[in-house]
């Protein structure tokens, strides 16, 4: 399944950072997997959300963590 173009994706912390966004072929695909899986025909607008959520979750789900420092442990919960 076609997914649409993948742009090299900036910095996580970029004010540039976008998801791709799924292309033709891809929501026809999705549109026919739904179909075939689900039996349920559906719109490209539909297909197109459907696609376009998945994607970035797969993108988010690859994403390194930004690098933070962990929050300073809390005195009354820890066991000393």
């Amino acid at each position: 399944m076609n997914v649409g173009s993948m742009p090299i994706l900036p910095d996580a912390t970029s004010s540039e950072f976008i998801f791709p966004q799924p292309d033709a072929v891809g929501i026809a695909e999705t549109q026919k997997l739904y179909f075939n899986k689900v039996g349920k025909t559906i719109s490209k607008a539909e297909a197109s959300e459907v696609l376009g959520r998945v994607m970035r979750y797969l993108i988010l789900l690859n994403t390194p963590c930004l690098n933070t420092e962990s929050t300073p442990e809390n005195p009354t919960t820890t066991v000393q």
